[in-house]
């Protein structure tokens, strides 16, 4: 099972965060230091989504140590919880699992020529559909979250060449919260409401 929530951006706090993981103080910290207001705003409501699902599934946040991968991911050190936090504008999800988690968001918005940078990146199978489709726009980024929920899960960046991620292959789960399309890698997922 992955337990998903969403959050707005705005609705993090800091004290609260640090009270809640004191164990990964660094890796908080290093969230505060940044300059960026916005990343610093989206990062600190994704630990917050995360916190809101621990206490969800129960889990005690005081021991556990948040660390990052090479390539930025972030896990935990010291416990068999796997989660996934991205964010998109003012919006920020997070998927916890006991198995790998591949999560994206994206907010929809007028975007030109998606049909274009859909032959440009996405598989064959991909770009059918969204020829296909009667809302292109809607289908661009319900299949780009899919694209990026499956790089996540594996590790991966968008560095990729994503002509070689064909999601129309894969299972996963559409949601819609807050004027988003979320795409959560796997069919077992229960969303616990918006934080």
């Amino acid at each position: 099972m992955i337990y998903v929530t969403a959050t707005k951006t705005d609705d993090a706090c800091e004290d609260d965060i640090l009270r809640r993981f004191p164990s990964s103080r660094e890796y908080v910290s290093e969230i505060l230091s940044r300059a960026n207001n916005e990343s610093k705003r989206q990062s600190l409501s994704g630990l917050s989504a995360l916190l809101f699902l621990l206490d969800y599934v129960g889990e005690k946040t005081e021991a556990l140590v948040l660390k990052r991968q090479k390539g930025g991911k972030p896990y935990f050190e010291n416990s068999d919880w796997q989660f996934g936090i991205s964010h998109s504008g003012d919006v920020a999800v997070c998927g916890l699992s006991k198995n790998a988690v591949g999560i994206d968001v994206e907010q929809l918005k007028p975007r030109k020529n998606v049909l274009a940078f859909a032959k440009r990146f996405f598989s064959e199978g991909e770009y059918v559909i969204m020829q296909k489709s009667a809302n292109p726009e809607f289908e661009f980024y319900n299949i780009w979250t899919k694209k990026e929920a499956r790089l996540k899960s594996i590790g991966k960046g968008v560095d990729t060449d994503l002509t070689t991620i064909d999601t129309t292959k894969q299972e996963f789960t559409t949601l819609r919260a807050y004027d988003c399309v979320i795409n959560v890698c796997g069919a077992s997922v229960k969303f616990i409401g918006g934080k």
